[in-house]
């Protein structure tokens, strides 16, 4: 599948987007939903028939939501909230599907509010078979070898991908040695709190807890967690005023940091809805990125999954990503990186 240019649709497919919309929104996870089902329709729409870049929280805060044009973001998360709740309602949704054929898929990639569009076969055309010349007894030969080739270093990569997977799965008996370096390329996952590797629901390899200094670990086994399909990453925390100096090779980073409030019946009464019990900073390389950050505003909710993205994120001169989180009242938290 690849992903294709979201604007700009010929007629035949924008009627499989519109119908993959229309199955989308049937579904178990959106029906129940009007504010999700509403906020999906309407980047979709805006996203196939609207100007490009036009789809953002401001504009989707009054149009959608009719909030006042000088709404406060920081005040008033609706936006972001849903976003994430769609995005968390759409990975279910086709994970529940099993592997049925879409000819499209809908998608609302992280730190956008433009909808994607992954596509399985051209929707407007069909390959035309191509001509056969005239076969030989060395074609013949030459296509078996080749035929031989592709299937053994098929098989062979299938292999080595299964052991890696095999080897990396969330289990004590195959926990895998992660050293204290940054990884040569490629994404950096850490599951806070976590002594073990940790594969997710979409195959992705988390490390153990690393690069860490100060606060204290918190773990919560049985703490059920919403709109998530992997509670397993918010089941443990750190928490206290700590940070992370984490290496990385030169470049530009998208960072995921996550979130999630858990165990409020602890320390609150039952009519309390937690909001201004837990409220720090987040910074990055000495600045702030979230300031009086408050978990269960933001996520609407206690025991609910929260992700905040930050682009073109760099590490400091001395290659090293310094996180710090602060607080302000009560104690910060986070579950993943």
């Amino acid at each position: 599948m690849t992903d294709i240019e979201e604007t700009g649709l010929g007629e035949s497919r924008l009627r499989a987007v519109r119908a993959e919309l229309d199955q989308v929104l049937e579904s178990a996870a959106f029906r129940s939903t009007k504010r999700c089902s509403d906020f999906l329709r309407y980047v979709v729409e805006h996203t196939i028939t609207g100007p490009n870049g036009a789809l953002k929280e401001r504009l989707i805060g009054v149009e959608l939501f009719q909030l006042p044009p000088d709404f406060d973001p920081g005040q008033h998360t609706i936006v972001r909230v849903t976003a994430n709740e769609i995005r968390k309602k759409l990975a279910q949704y086709y994970l529940t599907e099993n592997g049925r054929r879409h000819p499209v898929r809908i998608e609302l990639p992280s730190g956008s509010y433009k909808a994607g569009f992954m596509w399985d076969v051209p929707a407007t055309e069909t390959l035309a078979p191509p001509r056969l010349g005239r076969l030989t007894a060395r074609n013949i030969a030459y296509a078996a070898v080749a035929v031989f080739v592709l299937v053994g270093g098929f098989f062979a990569g299938r292999w080595r991908e299964a052991k890696a997977v095999s080897s990396n799965a969330w289990s004590v008996s195959n926990r895998v040695p992660v050293p204290n370096t940054a990884p040569a390329g490629g994404d950096v996952r850490i599951l806070v709190g976590s002594t073990s590797s940790y594969a997710d629901r979409s195959g992705r390899i988390w490390s153990p807890d690393r690069f860490s200094s100060g606060g204290s670990v918190r773990f919560r086994p049985s703490e059920r967690i919403f709109r998530t399909l992997d509670p397993d990453i918010y089941r443990r925390q750190r928490e206290g005023d700590f940070r992370y100096d984490i290496p990385l090779r030169p470049g530009s980073y998208e960072l995921h940091l996550y979130f999630a409030e858990t165990g409020l019946a602890d320390f609150i009464s039952a009519e309390s809805s937690g909001e201004g019990q837990r409220i720090f900073h987040v910074g990055v390389n000495g600045r702030r990125i979230l300031e009086l950050f408050d978990v269960v505003a933001d996520s609407a909710g206690a025991n609910i999954a929260d992700e905040r993205v930050f682009r073109n994120v760099t590490p400091a001169e001395d290659g090293i990503l310094h996180l710090s989180f602060e607080s302000a009242r009560g104690s910060p938290v986070l579950s993943g990186i």
